[in-house]
């Protein structure tokens, strides 16, 4: 953030869970009520499972994983495409998805939801763009 801000750059960080739907939602009403337009998004959500295998990781382990790393950051995706889509009257932008190495490599011991979970995000970044 200093560095930003040395450049003459506005930025603003906002702590919040991508997993709840209501910090999803605080996260752009302060940027749009900040900045009045969003121009970039950094999506980067980690929920990191611990390093156990897939039969002992509980169901609600696997669920805090994929309402974290997966409908979290596509949540944010749709929320920062509404308000940078040309279509619907925004500037155009960038989004960034950040994911982890495990979608394409394997990553041992892994948690198996967690990779499902980084192949998902890959490719639905490669399959959100209009262009």
């Amino acid at each position: 953030m200093r560095e930003f801000k040395s450049l003459g750059r506005e930025a603003m960080a906002i702590r919040g869970d991508f997993g709840s739907q209501g910090d999803v939602k605080n996260l752009f009403t302060e940027v749009d009520r900040y900045f009045g337009r969003l121009d970039g998004f950094v999506n980067n959500a980690a929920a990191i499972p611990t390093r156990k295998y897939f039969l002992d990781t509980s169901v609600d382990e696997m669920t805090h994983i994929i309402k974290t790393n997966l409908i979290g950051p596509m949540a944010c995706l749709r929320e920062a495409a509404k308000r940078m889509s040309k279509a619907l009257g925004g500037n155009g932008g960038s989004i960034v998805n950040v994911s982890s190495i495990s979608s394409i490599i394997r990553m041992a011991p892994a948690d198996k939801t967690y990779i499902a979970v980084a192949i998902y995000v890959c490719a639905g970044t490669r399959t959100s763009s209009p262009g």
